[in-house]
């Protein structure tokens, strides 16, 4: 497995995209003239400017070196509990978000069962079809069918408006992964409204979501266990795994009975194991390492230099910096220090000694055999 990255350092200095092994014990040359407390103080400044960059006001997990601070998994899921606002708040919050979104103009509610698509008509006439329900999830394509003179004024994706024209029946049709919003105009209606596109193969970060326009959570499975539906107007997400969620349309609305969702939630950053011989916090000799998530990216820099090894193994002195990315894009990093081994290489001074010594008989056997043919 190749490992690549790239990096530019917070100091300005744009890093050489010449890659290094880094499985290879080659000295760099790169602080030539630096003794190696100041090579390594250096070194430490520079990994100490990134990691502040990168994660402003968040220790970096795993540091391996004597500077700075890390924190356990435990002390770090503390303190986020700390920062996050109590149950009473989210709910609040929650509600008034919602209230923003989905504040729309007065509609009815049905249900086209032929074409498969939940329709919501001004009372004055026009409105939208979706095929999925509005602020709803879907492990598949969306369409969005405007009527009767009701026009799409803006899409948006993750935030990006998206220059998307509709297809001759006048549909829209969205296939990529992300969180949808759109508005909608018809006379003196606007119309706002959202829905989301998840993949069953990639997990979703979420902490919690509302229920879909005229329906109510009724039923919470997560890993195959029931949770408390709570109101059934939202759901706090706490835990990682595969959720399946029921909902129940409002009476009076039109709507299919039963409407369900099912995907995986991951906010777990994939874990390097390492091996080695750990000295002050700093490897010698070599350190090789494993990754618990195979479908996770690693990327490395070797003295602020990308870096790549195809044995899993390092050994090139220098200061690293790794980080290994998951397909949720859960993101964890390790800093560290590979050092020279200084203990003496006995097996081979041994093999040396032993060349000597067998040179040594050679060149007296040679001597007496030539004082006997005198």
């Amino acid at each position: 497995m190749i490992l690549t990255g790239s990096l530019l350092f917070p100091c300005g200095l744009l890093c050489p995209m010449a890659e290094v092994r880094a499985d290879e014990a080659d000295e760099e040359r790169l602080l030539e003239g630096l003794s190696e407390d100041e090579k390594r103080q250096f070194l430490n400044d520079i990994y100490s400017d990134m990691n502040k960059e990168q994660n402003p006001g968040v220790p970096t997990a795993g540091m391996l070196s004597g500077s700075g601070s890390s924190m356990t998994d435990e002390e770090a899921e503390e303190a986020i509990r700390e920062m996050l606002p109590d149950q009473e708040t989210l709910e609040e919050f929650a509600n008034e978000a919602r209230n923003r979104v989905m504040d729309f103009a007065s509609f009815r509610r049905g249900y086209d069962k032929a074409r498969g698509l939940y329709q919501y008509t001004f009372l004055n006439d026009g409105g939208i079809a979706l095929s999925v329900p509005l602020g709803g999830w879907s492990d598949h394509a969306v369409s969005l069918l405007p009527m009767d003179g009701v026009s799409i004024t803006s899409i948006c994706r993750d935030g990006e408006t998206l220059d998307q024209k509709p297809g001759e029946d006048g549909a829209y049709f969205f296939r990529e992964t992300g969180r949808y919003s759109f508005q909608a105009n018809g006379g003196s209606n606007t119309f706002l409204g959202y829905f989301r596109i998840v993949s069953p193969k990639v997990p979703v970060k979420e902490s919690f979501l509302w229920s879909p326009e005229g329906y109510r959570l009724t039923e919470v499975k997560l890993k195959g266990e029931n949770l408390p539906a709570g109101d059934g107007k939202w759901l706090a997400l706490k835990d990682d795994g595969f959720y399946e969620l029921t909902y129940t349309a409002v009476e009076g609305t039109g709507l299919p009975e039963n409407w369900t969702l099912m995907f995986l939630r991951d906010t777990t950053a994939p874990v390097i194991e390492w091996e080695g011989e750990i000295r002050n916090g700093r490897f010698f000799g070599s350190v090789t390492y494993s990754v618990d998530d195979p479908e996770a990216i690693v990327a490395m820099w070797h003295n602020g230099r990308p870096a790549f090894t195809e044995t899993g193994t390092i050994a090139a002195p220098g200061s690293y910096y790794v980080t290994a990315t998951d397909p949720s894009g859960n993101m964890r990093s390790w800093q560290f220090v590979v050092e020279h081994r200084d203990e003496f290489p006995w097996m081979i001074a041994g093999i040396a000694m032993g060349v000597i010594l067998l040179s040594l008989l050679m060149m007296l056997l040679t001597a007496r055999l030539g004082m006997r043919i005198r």
